[in-house]
């Protein structure tokens, strides 16, 4: 019996040992608050607890990289941060959840500066990481920081990049040297500034060839892949001032760009060799060269990259000295929604549709086709570069039209619907808002997959032998904004292209699909095209409403035969490029028949787009109470011209 009642004390004994193991394997480390200065020595142990430490009391940022574990928070004190040639932020470990980030954050009130690097950040690999309130400045070897090998769901915010010697670092998110790709990462509410002298391919101050601020993924020819899936990225709330050459690429599927503002303006001086005359409307840009304002690739012969472009400000895209580049928006991949954006002032188009379907690998794959463009307001482009369209060499005019196609073939399956274009020097000229780069000409027949219910500058007219003629326009004239002052390249909210209450653009568009199927509260709609919506799987999943860290991500809501009677999406099943049919799942049960007119009644930030009767023509929807909706201007603007 003895023996009996040893036996089960030792069982019992091994168990409890056996229970307790498996929480200290189960279980991490407490979350806590750790303290790192320019000049700390302390231990990791030592640098620990709710009072601020600072000094050699606090840890080295080193230290921190190799110690932080999920849930840390490491608060970094001001000052300067020299980082002699190597990397700055790079933790060894990685974050677990949204709930579990590693969080390298800005001490309250305070200012630490990273400089003199190869990267200011290098996340390779790691997941969870969180970097807030950083300033970058001064020359760095390599990037502005990196995301790759595999990293995804981190987060870059409210931190300021500043380069005076021109650019040429650019932050890079891809995997594609490995193919483990970056996914699922949240660039938000950021301050981008370039000035100084570009270095392009003609030399110090040019423009041609110089390097993008933000790229994810990259070309098909850099490593040869199949594809590039850096997919799911998320860029928004970010203030960018001038590029080199493009303020951001974007190679990989279903990202999100929302709610930037882009100006690029020339800023450049001292290029030594020209195509295009460094000569302006406004003699202060005279002698210096910019670029387009962002773009988005295809390049690797894929139908669809799905990408959504929503809510940005582009303004005042400038020129280079080598080609014709100037363009707000170079739309160079298929399949893609924007929609509530306004471009301004651009020195050529505000969008341009780049390339053409089988364009090949590394030479633009399949273009900006199929594209669906609908509620963008498009002001005075082709503004400020009169040589554009008076000189004499085999590449001018520039078409300057509010859009513009880079070939016959470009306008291949898009979309123009409900968009309120107004002035632009190709309507002086040529009479005309949408032109062909090539004549110039009238481009409105080359878009194939539909032009309905626009608003343009006056009646459009065929020039240059175009085919057809003829336009997608319903209305012309005065739209009536409420303050369209483009003096001032450095505003963030001017001009302020809403529309007053008097302006008759307001409840002048039309739906955008229709149900081919009828329901009886069912949760299943089919629809004539399915590409005008979003179900909120685009992007990182660190922006989405439900991941709770303040993004605003979301589906979209639909009005169904009638603008009152609206529900959100739950999922979509998109058709074929060229066969847009699709069915959308509602997130709860609806009635109505086939063939009703369906709206978007809520965007992917939960802000209405239907308030009254109809859509209102272009980006900004007015409310019976006098305002309007349009981008949320970034957190963290410090406005910085040189």
């Amino acid at each position: 019996m003895v023996a009996s009642m040893r036996m089960r004390n030792k069982l019992v004994t091994t168990l409890i040992s056996t229970v307790i193991m498996l929480f200290a394997v189960a279980l991490p480390s407490m979350a806590a608050v750790h303290w790192v200065s320019p000049t700390g020595t302390a231990a990791w142990g030592n640098c620990v607890g709710t009072t601020a430490l600072s000094g050699t009391a606090a840890c080295s940022l080193a230290t921190a990289n190799s110690s932080a574990a999920a849930g840390d928070t490491v608060y970094l004190r001001g000052g300067t941060y020299n980082l002699g040639g190597g990397s700055g932020i790079q933790p060894t470990h990685s974050g677990s959840s949204p709930s579990a980030m590693i969080t390298f954050q800005a001490y309250t009130g305070e200012t630490p500066t990273l400089t003199g690097g190869s990267d200011p950040f290098w996340l390779s690999g790691v997941s969870y990481i969180s970097i807030k309130g950083i300033t970058v400045s001064g020359s760095f070897a390599s990037t502005w920081g990196r995301i790759d090998n595999g990293g995804n769901h981190n987060e870059i915010a409210f931190s300021t990049f500043i380069s005076t010697s021109g650019g040429g670092p650019t932050m890079l998110i891809t995997g594609a040297s490995n193919q483990k790709w970056a996914t699922h990462n949240w660039i938000h509410d950021n301050h981008f500034s370039v000035s100084g002298q570009a270095n392009g391919d003609a030399g110090k101050g040019c423009t041609d060839g110089g390097g993008d601020v933000l790229n994810i993924g990259v070309s098909q020819g850099a490593y040869n892949n199949s594809a590039d899936n850096d997919n799911n990225n998320t860029v928004e709330n970010n203030f960018f001032e001038h590029a080199p050459h493009a303020n951001w690429d974007n190679y990989g599927m279903y990202s999100v760009f929302r709610n930037n503002i882009v100006h690029n303006e020339p800023w450049s001086p001292g290029c030594p060799s020209y195509t295009n005359s460094p000569t302006y409307t406004n003699t202060a840009y005279n002698g210096m060269f910019a670029h387009r304002n962002f773009q988005i690739t295809e390049d690797y012969n894929r139908t669809g990259t799905f990408v959504l472009v929503e809510g940005n400000r582009s303004g005042y895209a400038g020129v280079n000295n080598a080609n014709d580049g100037a363009d707000g928006f170079s739309l160079a991949a298929p399949q893609n929604l924007v929609r509530y954006n306004f471009f301004f002032a651009a020195m050529n188009p505000g969008l341009m549709f780049k390339y053409y379907w089988s364009a090949g690998p590394n030479s633009g794959g399949h273009g900006g086709t199929y594209n669906r463009v609908y509620n963008n307001t498009f002001y005075s482009n082709g503004n400020g570069y009169p040589w554009g369209h008076t000189c004499g060499l085999s590449t001018c005019p520039w078409p300057q039209g509010n859009i513009s196609l880079y070939s016959g073939a470009s306008g291949e399956g898009n979309v123009l619907k409900n968009n309120l274009m107004y002035l632009s020097t190709a309507y002086t000229y040529w009479k005309s808002d949408v032109m062909d780069k090539g004549s110039p000409s009238n481009g409105w027949s080359e878009i194939t997959g539909g032009v309905a219910n626009n608003w343009c500058t006056g009646t459009q007219t065929s020039t240059g032998g175009a085919p057809g003629g003829g336009s997608g326009c319903t209305a012309y004239g005065d739209p009536k904004f409420t303050n369209p002052d483009i003096s001032n390249p450095a505003s963030k909210t001017l001009p302020d292209l809403s529309l007053q209450a008097s302006s008759p653009a307001i409840d002048g568009g039309t739906n955008l699909t229709t149900a081919t199927n009828s329901g009886s509260n069912s949760t299943t709609l089919t629809v004539a095209d399915a590409l005008y919506f979003q179900d909120g799987t685009w992007g990182s999943d660190l922006a989405k409403v439900s991941a709770g860290l303040g993004g605003t991500m979301q589906a979209d809501w639909i009005a169904i035969g009638s603008v009152k009677n609206v529900v959100q999406i739950a999922s979509i099943t998109y058709g074929a490029y060229n066969n847009p049919t699709g069915t959308i799942k509602l997130a709860s049960p609806m009635t109505w028949n086939s063939g009703d007119r369906i709206w978007l009644y809520k965007k992917s930030d939960g802000a209405v787009v239907l308030a009254g009767a109809a859509p209102d023509y272009g980006a900004s929807e007015y409310t019976a109470g006098g305002t309007t909706t349009g981008p949320t201007a970034p957190t963290n603007v410090q406005v910085t011209v040189q």
